[in-house]
């Protein structure tokens, strides 16, 4: 084989190699899932078992599909009985309200949705947050900011409590840890079951020392780049070899909930990473 053949073997097998790794990078960070996770717990009344939340976390003003058609049909798809949105709804290096604004604006048209705060809400200029958070009341989100809802069904009701993220508290992080605690501590009812929302899966020792049954975190965006057998690799609040980075977490009592997210912000790519949705399915203990 000549020379000049075998260079030109090369290169169109290094551009397909490239193409196919440029493919699955693309893939890889706009491919949706849908992740199922069930709970149970005896103290979920008979009324809520099989009650579903759905859970879209950290959008960072991505969009899936265009004009997030294909994030709406998938949400849409899972006929949720609610819809909660677990912080980093914008993203405060590239403020764009209006597409986040939009996706809520469908959103609600499906299930009630009930949004909480994240980091880069957070860092936003006050008069920026103030518009998010208008904006999500006038389309008809239930905005929870260290507040609770009732939800109702067939007689019996659960709590859902939504947590302000730390960032918004002043101090060291021990100080705004004690923030947290004490909110969450005030706004846990004594004898309801209830959901927490709070953006920070790093915080499970605030959310179990104050007996929180049931908490939905994102932040960790699955670890960014997930690797076979060991798990994500990075993730805010938790450094390298991250703990809490998807799925479903049980410690003393409390269960965590995490989702990988929808976008990105600083790391700009995930690695065997797909963006997610998750699915909460409520379980009573006597039928399991």
């Amino acid at each position: 084989m000549k020379k000049k053949t075998r260079r030109w073997i090369a290169a169109i097998a290094a551009a397909a190699v490239l193409s196919l790794l440029g493919w699955a990078l693309v893939w890889g960070n706009t491919a949706l899932v849908t992740a199922d996770v069930l709970v149970c717990s005896n103290g979920i009344p008979e009324a809520f078992d099989a009650y579903k939340i759905v859970q879209i976390s950290d959008l960072h003003d991505a969009q899936i599909g265009k004009n997030n058609e294909k994030l709406i049909a998938m949400t849409a798809e899972t006929e949720p009985d609610c819809i909660v949105l677990t912080g980093d709804f914008v993203d405060s290096s590239r403020f764009h309200p209006e597409l986040s604004l939009s996706v809520a604006e469908s959103l609600v048209k499906i299930a009630p949705v009930y949004y909480v705060s994240g980091n880069h809400e957070a860092i936003l200029p006050d008069a920026d947050y103030q518009a998010l958070t208008d904006g999500l009341r006038a389309l008809g989100v239930c905005v929870l900011e260290d507040e609770s809802a009732e939800l109702t069904r067939d007689g019996q009701s659960i709590r859902l409590i939504g947590l302000t993220d730390i960032g918004f508290h002043p101090g060291t992080l021990e100080e705004k840890k004690g923030a947290l605690r004490t909110a969450l501590s005030a706004l846990l009812p004594e004898d309801e079951f209830s959901v927490t929302l709070a953006h920070r899966p790093e915080l499970m020792d605030v959310y179990t020392e104050c007996g929180a049954p049931l908490v939905l975190s994102g932040h960790a965006h699955g670890g960014q780049i997930r690797l076979p057998g060991i798990g994500g690799l990075i993730a805010p609040g938790q450094g390298l070899f991250p703990k809490y980075t998807e799925g479903k977490y049980e410690e003393n009592g409390t269960t965590l909930v995490v989702s990988r997210g929808i976008g990105n912000s600083v790391l700009p790519l995930r690695v065997n990473d797909r963006p997610q949705i998750v699915v909460v399915q409520l379980a009573c203990n006597y039928r399991m």
